[in-house]
């Protein structure tokens, strides 16, 4: 999903960011008796508050691993039970640190393991 409308840079912190979400989009009906949000945050994010709005709710963190990824991505899963529109529809917010110069692992990661099998075709 794009962040654009829901992810904000601290105007006194820059590496700080907070990331603002409905927890349960407005049907017209909606119960669910297990219901899950799952937010992964990028590479690198540290000091980690989530702002829940309402109690009842069951959270932890883990690490999610994908393309390129090498230590993994901090995952927060959010739990809740008996969710309903009616009750739940109300943001969320994830508050963590981030520093710029952990956007540049993936491409490093990835030109130095071109160039090592460039020079081993070189050298053998």
């Amino acid at each position: 999903m794009p962040t654009k409308y829901h992810l904000k840079n601290s105007n006194d912190d820059h590496d700080v960011y907070s990331f603002n979400f409905t927890f349960l989009h407005n049907y017209d009906v909606f119960l669910a008796e297990n219901y899950t949000v799952e937010v992964v945050l990028p590479f690198g994010a540290t000091d980690i508050k989530l702002d829940l709005p309402f109690d009842g709710i069951t959270t932890h963190s883990e690490l999610e691993f994908s393309t390129l990824d090498f230590f993994g991505k901090p995952k927060l899963v959010i739990k809740k039970k008996n969710a309903t529109s009616v009750l739940h529809e109300k943001n969320f917010q994830v508050t963590y640190r981030f520093e710029q110069k952990y956007m540049l692992v993936k491409p490093l990661a990835l030109s130095i393991t071109i160039f090592g099998f460039y020079f081993m075709a070189i050298i053998s």
